[in-house]
């Protein structure tokens, strides 16, 4: 393990990197509208609690946060992407020099804010964007227990830990990872017998408790949601492995996944009895989640963003590889093509238009929501309709999103899948019996109307986004309900 002090000092350089990208990230943040997710988890963070439908709260915590400073703005929403991602850069930079040198930390530290997932992760927030935060920080407390034999840091990585899951619930994994990593490393295995490992374990747990706590009192819905697909016993398929696979060498950047692969490699190559510090900690925290990922995807659709909070060990076990004369040249290039990429997507996401129709092109999710919640809104008024009523999560937040700022605005309640709204009170059966308006995607079936309405009647189709790129919705006029007008 190199002795960082003796390293020449290159602060200045590296602050100098990551202001800039926390200003590139920052603007992008701005003018780039909000994804249909990002406007869901804003109506979390309306009504602050435990736990959601699906997922734990900090997603919530960080939004109500941010807009409590910069109002509901899509500046607001997302504020803490930016300065979680570049805390994830520094914790890295630190844990590279720890492990390995000051030379490669620079480097790694370059890599990881150009890989799409991580300034994905920086521009759009989601859960993955804190569970990548302390995934990485749990990760660096360990590095600073490496290099200083200093036991208390347990206690850091048990809080680290702890505020994961309260991110995301596949942060249990890294539980599994870093028992893997302490009972497989010499210098780790005899902390068995601390207190401090086992504080730290405790913390991590009495920070989770009000969430199980939460789950409880709604009978585990959102446990059930999301654990649920561990026990799940589909039959065999073929096709979502290879899905995983793809999507994960698109948003990891497929260089930095070859080149950390080579830099794992190289050393059980090189005959040596143990893999370098940083490559074991990197391999033994992550094993655990990717076994579960390679099984889940034999059976089912393991999402590409799934695998998120291990950018921060794999360019940990990239370190192992950026002076080697042989890799140096293709490490090299890897951050200036990153930017560059990001910089173009970043300029197609905040266009007013997209390259492909509808649903295809992802980023249409984003485009001309004020206009369309504006002209629904119109049409509502036209027909006298007192609420909105959809069928999608995503359709109700984002015309919820686009309908924060209007004088005239009326609520908007998704009838179905009930479960998800366990963080408001529901609609008043006064105003489910006032007429409606229903808007949804005009692909989506909507048959059910008739079941619950004795009267629907399309109004009109209305399309979002420049020439309808983005979008074809049916307006639907609703009165006089006849059943359950929501259901679970």
């Amino acid at each position: 393990m190199a002795d960082s002090a003796k390293s020449p000092p290159q602060y200045p350089q590296i602050y100098v990197v990551l202001l800039g990208f926390a200003v590139l990230w920052g603007l992008a943040i701005g003018f780039i509208g909000l994804a249909a997710d990002e406007a869901y988890y804003w109506t979390w963070s309306k009504n602050l609690q435990w736990g959601y439908y699906d997922h734990a709260p900090m997603i919530a915590w960080w939004i109500r946060l941010g807009t409590s400073i910069f109002g509901d703005t899509n500046f607001g929403v997302r504020a803490l992407g930016p300065l979680a991602m570049i805390a994830s850069a520094v914790a890295l930079w630190r844990t590279v020099d720890l492990l390995a040198d000051r030379t490669k930390a620079n480097i790694c530290v370059l890599v990881f804010c150009t890989i799409p997932m991580v300034w994905g992760n920086a521009v759009i927030i989601t859960p993955d964007t804190p569970a990548m935060l302390f995934w990485g920080l749990s990760l660096w407390a360990v590095a600073e227990r490496l290099a200083s034999g200093n036991k208390n840091w347990w206690l850091i990585v048990g809080l680290c830990a702890g505020f994961g899951l309260l991110s995301k619930y596949n942060i249990l994994f890294l539980g599994a990872g870093l028992l893997l990593c302490i009972v497989t490393s010499k210098d780790l295995r005899r902390d068995i017998f601390s207190w401090q490992l086992w504080l730290g374990g405790m913390t991590a747990l009495l920070l989770f408790s009000p969430v199980v706590q939460w789950n409880a009192d709604y009978d585990w819905i959102s446990f059930t949601k999301q654990m649920g697909r561990i026990g799940q016993t589909k039959d065999y398929d073929p096709r979502y492995l290879p899905e995983l696979i793809g999507a994960v060498f698109l948003l990891f950047f497929p260089g930095t996944i070859i080149l950390s692969a080579a830099g794992i490699f190289h050393f059980w190559k090189s005959g040596a009895k143990e893999l370098s510090v940083s490559a074991h900690l990197a391999v033994t925290t992550s094993l655990p989640f990717i076994l579960y990922l390679i099984w889940h995807a034999q059976f089912a659709r393991a999402q590409g963003n799934w695998p998120a909070p291990l950018c921060f060990a794999m360019v940990v076990a990239l370190a192992n590889v950026v002076t080697i004369s042989n890799f140096r040249k293709w490490v090299n290039g890897l951050a200036p093509v990153g930017t560059l990429i990001m910089i173009l997507v970043f300029i197609y996401a905040g266009s007013p238009i997209g390259f492909i129709q509808g649903n295809a092109d992802k980023t249409n999710q984003m485009r001309g929501w004020n206009e369309f919640g504006a002209r629904v809104l119109e049409v509502a008024s036209n027909q006298n309709a007192k609420w909105i009523a959809t069928s999608n999560y995503s359709t109700t937040a984002s015309l919820r999103w686009a309908l924060r700022n209007q004088a005239n605005a009326i609520p908007v309640f998704q009838l179905t899948e009930r479960n998800r709204y366990t963080f408001e009170l529901p609609p008043k059966n006064s105003l489910l019996r006032e007429s409606s308006i229903f808007v949804e995607n005009s692909l989506a079936d909507n048959t059910f109307l008739t079941e619950r309405f004795s009267k629907v009647a399309p109004v009109l189709s209305l399309q979002r986004g420049i020439d309808g790129r983005a979008g074809d919705y049916q307006l639907i006029f609703l009165s006089g309900p006849i059943a359950k007008v929501l259901s679970p």
